[in-house]
């Protein structure tokens, strides 16, 4: 899973491929407007949780957590993150009812997903850079192609997201170019950006 980690500073870590695993709650179809199937769920999921990772020494991140209780709504999803050295963990779940599948009517569920990963600095380190020199909180960033002193970016926040195309320039990454559209001909031939990286224009 892409385990999503708030970091002391306030910046958005992406580590991807974390081992995880998702508990499925099938019938959620028949869950009322105030959700008590849901409510039920997370609440056993997170006390079951709990109890695992405090018996094995992990500590509860206050700072990142949405709420200590599954009624916040601060990060959409319930969060409860924790930590143990240098070994990140997060439970994260879903209040929506939905499926991955691809069947014509698939079995709809809520579900919980819990994940760890132990390459937090390694992300931060490769991060922290492009997110600090612009400015971006809530939101994580993959780099996508680089060539030279140019990247471009793949900017997430946690429902939405966007390309954009940066340069470091005196050892700070600035923002040459950003949105979901393609870039414009003007934008991309002005600022110099490397046809490999935008061969496309408007």
């Amino acid at each position: 899973m892409a385990l999503w980690w708030v970091s002391r500073d306030g910046y958005s870590i992406i580590n991807d491929y974390s081992p995880g695993i998702e508990a499925q709650l099938p019938g959620c179809v028949d869950d009322t407007l105030d959700q008590p199937m849901w409510k039920e769920f997370a609440d056993q999921t997170v006390t079951s949780v709990d109890k695992i990772m405090t018996a094995n020494g992990f500590k509860v991140d206050a700072a990142m957590n949405s709420s200590m209780n599954i009624y916040d709504t601060n990060f959409y999803d319930y969060v409860k993150a924790y930590y143990r050295d240098e070994t990140k963990a997060v439970l994260s779940i879903s209040p929506d009812c939905g499926s991955s599948s691809q069947e014509t009517d698939p079995v709809m569920y809520y579900s919980a997903s819990f994940g760890y990963t132990t390459d937090y600095q390694k992300n931060y380190d490769a991060q922290s850079p492009f997110l600090h020199d612009l400015e971006l909180k809530d939101s994580i960033v993959h780099i996508q192609e680089s060539e030279g002193a140019f990247r471009v970016l793949s900017v997430n926040g946690r429902r939405t997201g966007y390309a954009m195309i940066v340069k470091n320039v005196d050892e700070k990454w600035t923002q040459l170019w950003a949105g979901q559209d393609v870039i414009s001909c003007a934008v991309r031939d002005d600022n110099q950006i490397p046809l490999s990286l935008a061969p496309d224009c408007l």
